[in-house]
């Protein structure tokens, strides 16, 4: 089986669609493989937010939120932020893992509670200026 988690993630299609929830496509080597990205973003009572990070580097979700902030105007500074890469993927800048759009997407989703469509893919990187940047072996990700 070429991408066992696709085969986890075919179900999904028949689900509702959820919010903090993003698929992405990454390669790791020469084959993409589907990752679900999940994020949980809640009010913090004491008003200083945590980060916890399970699959990506906490400087990438810390980098996110800082574009997310300045360039949507979305204050996360009192939110805890939870980010997990479902079935314990570890996914690193380089080697085809372009998944911040996803990262960033999940995050949003469930901050606003707007559900992301099930049967949506999130492939890109954004810069700092909150610009989509091109993504290397696009055709290779979706086929």
């Amino acid at each position: 089986m070429n991408d066992p988690l696709a085969l986890l993630l075919s179900n999904r299609l028949d689900m509702e669609d959820k919010e903090g929830s993003a698929i992405s496509l990454v390669l790791q080597g020469l084959r993409a493989i589907t990752v679900e990205i999940q994020a949980l973003v809640t009010s913090n009572i004491q008003g200083i937010g945590k980060r916890t990070v399970s699959g990506i580097a906490f400087s990438r979700l810390q980098l996110m939120m800082g574009i997310l902030q300045k360039r949507l105007c979305l204050y996360f500074g009192k939110q805890d932020v939870y980010i997990n890469v479902v079935g314990d993927i570890k996914l690193e800048k380089g080697k085809g893992s372009v998944f911040n759009l996803a990262v960033g997407v999940a995050s949003v989703s469930s901050f606003v509670c707007i559900p992301i469509r099930s049967d949506t893919a999130f492939v890109g990187e954004v810069g700092l200026l909150g610009e989509l940047c091109a993504v290397p072996y696009l055709e290779k990700r979706i086929q």
